[in-house]
């Protein structure tokens, strides 16, 4: 197990891009995830969580706690999308790794944006 680590460290400093990008996408999800961890009032109301056009009910509540799980998703993408992204430049392409690593970025800003929109009602 340290030796694979160690391997896939050696494997990302080898790639100065993806090695700065990692870092980046790592540093956005723990900032965001501050960022929400700070924006959510604890109260006993139950805040709306989610939206449905279907049904009877368009708006469903749950507790203030909710929020806290996009900030936690959004730190387990980083970390998930990250070990991915070096599997696939170790075996596959340097290409496709980086394009998985954008791609990891752009759902933590979407897991920020739907985030914001919960704890702001603004769905």
């Amino acid at each position: 197990m340290k030796a694979a680590v160690k391997e896939y460290i050696k494997i990302l400093l080898s790639d100065r891009y993806l090695l700065i990008l990692t870092i980046f996408m790592m540093l956005l999800a723990i900032g965001l995830a501050i960022n929400i961890g700070f924006s959510i009032n604890t109260s006993g109301i139950q805040r709306v969580s989610h939206y449905s056009m279907y049904g009877s009910v368009n708006r469903y509540t749950d507790q203030w706690y909710y929020p806290l799980f996009f900030a936690f998703f959004e730190v387990v993408i980083a970390v998930f999308n990250s070990i991915i992204a070096i599997k696939v430049l170790k075996y596959r392409s340097r290409s496709i790794a980086i394009m998985l690593s954008w791609f990891g970025v752009e759902i933590i800003f979407l897991g920020w944006m739907a985030a914001r929109a919960v704890l702001y009602n603004t769905l």
